[in-house]
């Protein structure tokens, strides 16, 4: 069961689509799940992570939140 889960959109289309490509890929880890989002980050996607806390309860991270994760 996963316990990470990477979602992940380009802000804008590229100029042969009309719609903007996203992604969403499970991990098990922490540490595998921060790569592929510093990596999508890189590749200009807006990205928000849901983890589940432990209790099996899922939150979402976002914004300033988020920031602070992918520098932990």
């Amino acid at each position: 069961m996963a316990k990470w889960v990477i979602e992940g959109s380009l802000v804008g289309p590229p100029p042969d689509r009309a719609d903007p490509p996203s992604i969403s890929e499970p991990f098990l880890t922490e540490d595998g799940a921060r790569h592929f989002a510093l990596l999508l980050t890189k590749k200009g996607y807006a990205i928000a992570v849901q983890a589940e806390d432990g209790q099996g309860r899922v939150r979402t991270i976002a914004g300033a939140e988020l920031l602070r994760w992918l520098n932990s």
